[in-house]
Protein backbone atom coordinates (compact mmCIF):
# COMPACT_ATOMS: atom_id res chain seq x y z
CA UNK A 1 0.00 0.00 0.00
CA UNK A 2 2.85 2.55 0.71
CA UNK A 3 4.52 1.92 -2.58
CA UNK A 4 1.21 2.40 -4.09
CA UNK A 5 0.80 5.88 -2.51
CA UNK A 6 4.58 6.63 -3.58
CA UNK A 7 4.35 5.81 -7.35
CA UNK A 8 0.57 7.70 -7.01
CA UNK A 9 2.42 10.80 -5.31
CA UNK A 10 5.56 11.00 -7.46
CA UNK A 11 2.97 10.52 -10.57
CA UNK A 12 1.49 13.42 -9.54
CA UNK A 13 4.62 14.98 -8.84
CA UNK A 14 5.89 14.36 -12.23
CA UNK A 15 2.66 15.94 -13.90
CA UNK A 16 2.40 19.08 -11.71
CA UNK A 17 6.48 19.56 -12.62
CA UNK A 18 5.81 19.18 -16.28
CA UNK A 19 2.75 21.76 -16.20
CA UNK A 20 4.85 24.38 -15.04
CA UNK A 21 7.48 23.99 -17.90
CA UNK A 22 4.61 24.16 -19.85
CA UNK A 23 3.36 27.20 -18.66
CA UNK A 24 6.86 28.55 -18.86
CA UNK A 25 7.36 27.52 -22.38
CA UNK A 26 4.04 29.10 -23.36
CA UNK A 27 5.55 32.70 -21.62
CA UNK A 28 8.49 32.77 -23.59
CA UNK A 29 6.97 32.04 -26.85
CA UNK A 30 7.61 28.23 -27.50
CA UNK A 31 5.77 24.95 -27.73
CA UNK A 32 5.86 22.52 -25.60
CA UNK A 33 8.16 19.22 -26.88
CA UNK A 34 5.11 16.85 -26.43
CA UNK A 35 2.70 19.27 -28.86
CA UNK A 36 5.06 19.32 -31.15
CA UNK A 37 5.98 15.66 -31.22
CA UNK A 38 2.18 14.97 -31.28
CA UNK A 39 0.74 17.55 -34.11
CA UNK A 40 1.34 15.24 -37.28
CA UNK A 41 -1.44 12.76 -36.25
CA UNK A 42 -3.62 15.32 -34.89
CA UNK A 43 -3.42 16.06 -38.61
CA UNK A 44 -3.62 12.73 -40.26
CA UNK A 45 -6.59 12.29 -37.76
CA UNK A 46 -8.14 14.95 -39.65
CA UNK A 47 -9.54 12.87 -42.76
CA UNK A 48 -10.08 10.11 -40.88
CA UNK A 49 -13.37 8.43 -40.19
CA UNK A 50 -13.55 8.64 -36.57
CA UNK A 51 -13.51 12.65 -36.38
CA UNK A 52 -17.44 12.96 -37.50
CA UNK A 53 -17.61 10.81 -34.10
CA UNK A 54 -15.17 12.84 -32.04
CA UNK A 55 -17.22 16.26 -33.42
CA UNK A 56 -20.50 14.58 -31.43
CA UNK A 57 -18.89 13.49 -28.49
CA UNK A 58 -17.70 17.11 -27.59
CA UNK A 59 -20.78 18.03 -27.03
CA UNK A 60 -21.26 15.85 -23.85
CA UNK A 61 -18.99 18.64 -22.14
CA UNK A 62 -20.56 21.66 -23.53
CA UNK A 63 -22.15 24.17 -22.14
CA UNK A 64 -25.22 23.91 -23.89
CA UNK A 65 -25.59 20.18 -22.86
CA UNK A 66 -23.85 20.50 -19.44
CA UNK A 67 -26.26 22.87 -17.61
CA UNK A 68 -29.55 21.31 -18.17
CA UNK A 69 -27.80 18.04 -17.23
CA UNK A 70 -26.45 19.23 -14.25
CA UNK A 71 -29.84 21.04 -13.01
CA UNK A 72 -31.24 17.32 -13.90
CA UNK A 73 -28.94 15.31 -11.95
CA UNK A 74 -28.52 17.30 -9.26
CA UNK A 75 -32.58 17.70 -8.86
CA UNK A 76 -32.05 13.18 -9.74
CA UNK A 77 -29.30 13.16 -6.63
CA UNK A 78 -31.74 15.77 -4.27
CA UNK A 79 -34.37 13.39 -4.74
CA UNK A 80 -32.55 9.93 -4.72
CA UNK A 81 -30.47 11.21 -1.11
CA UNK A 82 -33.74 12.45 0.12
CA UNK A 83 -31.26 15.58 1.36
CA UNK A 84 -30.44 18.54 -0.74
CA UNK A 85 -26.50 18.52 -0.85
CA UNK A 86 -25.81 16.09 -2.97
CA UNK A 87 -27.45 18.07 -5.82
CA UNK A 88 -26.02 21.59 -4.17
CA UNK A 89 -22.23 19.89 -4.27
CA UNK A 90 -22.91 18.69 -7.91
CA UNK A 91 -24.10 21.80 -9.05
CA UNK A 92 -22.06 24.04 -6.90
CA UNK A 93 -18.62 21.91 -8.09
CA UNK A 94 -19.18 21.89 -11.38
CA UNK A 95 -19.94 25.91 -11.51
CA UNK A 96 -16.61 26.61 -9.33
CA UNK A 97 -14.54 24.09 -11.45
CA UNK A 98 -15.99 26.33 -14.82
CA UNK A 99 -15.02 29.23 -12.39
CA UNK A 100 -11.20 28.01 -12.30
CA UNK A 101 -11.06 27.01 -15.50
CA UNK A 102 -11.87 30.42 -16.55
CA UNK A 103 -9.29 31.76 -13.88
CA UNK A 104 -6.31 29.73 -15.37
CA UNK A 105 -6.81 30.54 -18.79
CA UNK A 106 -6.88 34.26 -18.18
CA UNK A 107 -3.99 33.89 -16.29
CA UNK A 108 -1.96 31.50 -19.06
CA UNK A 109 -3.67 33.28 -22.02
CA UNK A 110 -2.49 30.24 -24.72
CA UNK A 111 -4.41 30.27 -28.17
CA UNK A 112 -6.11 27.57 -29.39
CA UNK A 113 -4.23 25.30 -32.76
CA UNK A 114 -7.92 26.28 -34.44
CA UNK A 115 -10.85 28.62 -33.71
CA UNK A 116 -13.73 26.48 -34.35
CA UNK A 117 -17.16 28.70 -32.62
CA UNK A 118 -19.48 25.27 -33.63
CA UNK A 119 -17.06 23.04 -31.16
CA UNK A 120 -17.15 24.95 -28.21
CA UNK A 121 -13.91 25.79 -29.31
CA UNK A 122 -12.91 30.03 -28.69
CA UNK A 123 -11.26 31.67 -26.22
CA UNK A 124 -8.12 30.60 -24.45
CA UNK A 125 -6.83 27.23 -24.65
CA UNK A 126 -4.76 26.12 -21.86
CA UNK A 127 -6.19 24.00 -19.69
CA UNK A 128 -9.04 22.37 -21.32
CA UNK A 129 -12.51 23.48 -20.04
CA UNK A 130 -13.84 19.91 -21.74
CA UNK A 131 -11.51 17.99 -20.00
CA UNK A 132 -11.24 19.54 -16.35
CA UNK A 133 -15.00 20.66 -16.14
CA UNK A 134 -15.88 16.94 -17.61
CA UNK A 135 -13.88 15.45 -15.14
CA UNK A 136 -15.30 17.38 -12.21
CA UNK A 137 -18.77 16.85 -13.36
CA UNK A 138 -19.02 13.43 -14.68
CA UNK A 139 -17.13 12.44 -11.87
CA UNK A 140 -19.16 14.15 -9.14
CA UNK A 141 -21.94 12.11 -10.53
CA UNK A 142 -19.86 8.69 -10.28
CA UNK A 143 -19.16 9.41 -6.79
CA UNK A 144 -23.12 10.15 -6.23
CA UNK A 145 -24.04 7.42 -7.81
CA UNK A 146 -21.72 4.61 -6.15
CA UNK A 147 -23.49 6.29 -3.00
CA UNK A 148 -26.45 4.86 -3.81
CA UNK A 149 -26.37 2.21 -6.10
CA UNK A 150 -25.47 -1.51 -4.35
CA UNK A 151 -25.50 -3.62 -7.29
CA UNK A 152 -21.93 -4.91 -7.55
CA UNK A 153 -22.02 -5.44 -11.41
CA UNK A 154 -23.97 -2.36 -11.89
CA UNK A 155 -21.25 -0.28 -9.85
CA UNK A 156 -18.56 -1.70 -12.20
CA UNK A 157 -20.54 -0.69 -15.26
CA UNK A 158 -20.18 2.69 -14.09
CA UNK A 159 -16.64 3.06 -13.22
CA UNK A 160 -16.03 1.63 -16.82
CA UNK A 161 -18.52 4.21 -18.71
CA UNK A 162 -18.52 7.25 -17.23
CA UNK A 163 -14.43 7.15 -17.14
CA UNK A 164 -14.38 6.38 -20.30
CA UNK A 165 -17.04 9.39 -21.48
CA UNK A 166 -14.69 11.92 -19.53
CA UNK A 167 -11.43 10.16 -21.54
CA UNK A 168 -13.07 10.67 -24.88
CA UNK A 169 -14.37 13.83 -24.43
CA UNK A 170 -10.92 14.97 -23.02
CA UNK A 171 -8.61 13.19 -26.04
CA UNK A 172 -11.92 13.86 -28.26
CA UNK A 173 -10.78 17.87 -28.56
CA UNK A 174 -7.11 17.26 -28.72
CA UNK A 175 -8.32 14.49 -31.84
CA UNK A 176 -10.34 17.56 -33.06
CA UNK A 177 -7.63 20.22 -33.17
CA UNK A 178 -9.22 22.87 -31.20
CA UNK A 179 -6.49 22.45 -28.13
CA UNK A 180 -2.80 20.58 -27.57
CA UNK A 181 -2.37 17.28 -25.58
CA UNK A 182 -0.86 19.81 -23.29
CA UNK A 183 -4.16 21.15 -22.38
CA UNK A 184 -6.03 18.25 -22.15
CA UNK A 185 -3.14 16.70 -19.97
CA UNK A 186 -3.30 20.31 -17.46
CA UNK A 187 -7.54 20.21 -17.70
CA UNK A 188 -7.58 16.51 -15.90
CA UNK A 189 -4.80 17.08 -13.78
CA UNK A 190 -6.63 20.05 -12.33
CA UNK A 191 -9.78 18.44 -12.38
CA UNK A 192 -8.51 15.80 -10.17
CA UNK A 193 -7.07 17.91 -7.73
CA UNK A 194 -10.62 19.37 -7.82
CA UNK A 195 -12.18 16.49 -6.20
CA UNK A 196 -9.47 15.80 -3.91
CA UNK A 197 -10.57 18.52 -2.54
CA UNK A 198 -14.20 18.47 -3.29
CA UNK A 199 -15.31 15.25 -2.46
CA UNK A 200 -13.88 15.13 1.24
CA UNK A 201 -15.27 18.81 2.10
CA UNK A 202 -19.04 16.99 0.73
CA UNK A 203 -17.90 13.87 3.48
CA UNK A 204 -17.41 16.55 5.86
CA UNK A 205 -20.39 18.54 5.35
CA UNK A 206 -22.72 15.51 4.98
CA UNK A 207 -21.20 13.93 8.40
CA UNK A 208 -22.13 17.37 10.25
CA UNK A 209 -25.45 17.69 8.38
CA UNK A 210 -26.18 14.35 10.12
CA UNK A 211 -24.99 15.24 13.78
CA UNK A 212 -26.84 18.43 13.65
Amino acid sequence: MKKHRIVYLTLLTIVAISIGFWIYDFATGRVPLLDQWTRSFVDAFGVSAFYSFFTFTTHLGSKIFMIPFVIVAALAFIYLYKRTLPGIMLALGTLCSWLLNHLIKSLVERQRPSLNPALDAVGSSFPSGHAMISLVCYGLVLFFLLGIIKSKVGRIVLQIIIPLIILVIGVGRYLINVHYLTDVTAGYFFGYLFLLVWIPLYNKLSKKSREI
